[in-house]
């Protein structure tokens, strides 16, 4: 057949006639069709598949053509209209069962056909009318890449050539949800999702221009955000969050929080779970009701503890930390500045080898809280403002200073008391 087509292609709601030796025609069926699935790469061909209509009424189908040829340009052309005089590749858009034993796929794709060298591969559609146009249009758009222009996203068997939730190029859904199973979720590239679920065993990923308004993550539900993607709310419900773009607040209910390679969070709250920051990320404000945080390479900002345990070690940097509950400990090459707390009756502070800290007002006691310091305690460059220093039994602190704040360096240290130690404790200043 000749690669001279002349068809209707819908454009800005305008049907204009094109003569176009373009390199592909892409024939999306809406109306349901009997069909066949042949992978030469997998050995594998299905005979005999039936294809539901769509039920997309011809409104709804120009509106998805018209964006699709926009989103290519004239590298391919769509058309819901049958070609009669050109070598064209069919997309298939509505239900079947045909490939229900393979997996659940949203799409899939006869070829990975890299440099298009095959003008008539297919592809199958798996979604019908229940789903919105945009992300019909998306899915579409994504078996294209893999039949066009070779797009191959690995994995083995079919899922190389299938399709889960995309949302890209501009496209926006209003309420998506995954799982439970292994359904994936990628937001890319302009695509915006109001709000997601992502149930067990589901994954989410928030790449580069993609934006989620609200997230929630379920048990055993992962979400990574990217660098470049956007969160604005998330909850985490026994789910997992790995952060290394943006994101507003998250709410962390028996989840696990990692920010890192960059990543920053506004604002966390954790009732119960886990918070990581490590490797250049970045939390700007904590409040931890219960729980455990790592700040290992990581910055905090600023910490509530009304409970639970704060880490901060191999470089971390903490500061503007308020000790209400709970045990905060500095070691190993970390840093925690303007920590307020009343010691013996809110929570516990540990600075060991290798930490350092500074306090925001008078009277800080140095060790485990209520009960004297093991031996083996060693704090150095300890800064206590305005108030006293309290060495326990066994401690060690090296290089210390106690002064009156708002006062020039050489005034008086020690104000209204010297520093103390318990028996076998040991100060120099």
């Amino acid at each position: 057949m000749s690669s001279d087509i002349e068809l209707l292609r819908e454009d800005n709601d305008n049907m204009t006639a094109v003569s176009n030796p373009a390199p592909q025609v892409v024939y999306l069926d809406f109306d349901g069709a009997e069909a066949s699935y042949f992978n030469e790469a997998l050995g594998l061909s299905i005979e005999d598949i039936t294809v539901s209509s769509s039920g997309f009424d011809t409104t709804v189908i120009s509106l998805i053509v018209a964006d699709l040829n926009r989103m290519f340009g004239d590298d391919i052309v769509f058309t819901a209209e049958l070609p009669v005089s050109a070598t064209y590749s069919t997309i298939y858009i509505g239900t079947t069962d045909a490939f229900d034993s393979y997996g659940s796929f949203l799409g899939i794709a006869e070829t990975i056909d890299s440099g298009n060298k095959i003008h008539d591969d297919n592809a199958f559609v798996l979604l019908d009318a229940a789903s919105s146009a945009e992300f019909v249009t998306s899915v579409i758009a994504h078996e294209t890449e893999h039949i066009v222009h070779g797009m191959d996203h690995g994995g083995e068997g079919l899922t190389r050539y299938a399709s889960d939730y995309v949302v890209s190029s501009g496209r926006s859904s209003a309420t998506m949800a995954i799982g439970p199973g292994t359904d994936t979720l990628l937001v890319q590239s302009g695509g915006v999702v109001s709000k997601a679920t992502v149930n067990t065993s589901a994954v989410m990923t928030v790449d580069n221009g993609g934006v989620v308004s609200s997230a929630i993550v379920n048990f055993n539900g992962i979400t990574s955000v990217n660098s470049g993607g956007v969160v604005s709310n998330a909850a985490l419900s026994n789910g997992s969050m790995f952060v290394g773009g943006n994101v507003g607040s998250v709410f962390n209910n028996f989840g696990t929080l990692v920010v890192n390679n960059g990543g920053e969070v506004q604002n966390v709250t954790i009732s119960a779970g886990g918070l990581t920051i490590s490797g250049g990320g970045t939390v700007v404000s904590t409040d931890l009701i219960s729980g455990v945080v790592h700040v290992n390479g990581g910055t905090a900002s600023s910490i509530t503890m009304h409970n639970g345990t704060v880490m901060i070690y191999s470089g971390g940097v903490a500061s503007s930390l308020v000790v209400s509950g709970g045990t905060l400990t500095v070691y190993s090459g970390a840093s925690a500045t303007d920590i307020a707390w009343t010691p013996f009756l809110q929570g516990k502070v540990n600075i060991q080898s290798g930490g350092y800290a500074t306090f925001a007002n008078s009277g800080y006691y140095l060790g485990s809280g209520n009960t004297p310091q093991g031996s083996g305690m060693s704090i150095s460059e300890i800064v206590v403002g305005n108030g006293s220093l309290y060495v326990f039994e066994n401690g060690l602190v090296e290089n210390a200073t106690v002064e009156v704040v708002g006062l020039p360096p050489s005034a008086t240290l020690f104000p209204d008391t010297t520093p103390s130690r318990s028996a076998g404790g040991t100060l120099t200043v």
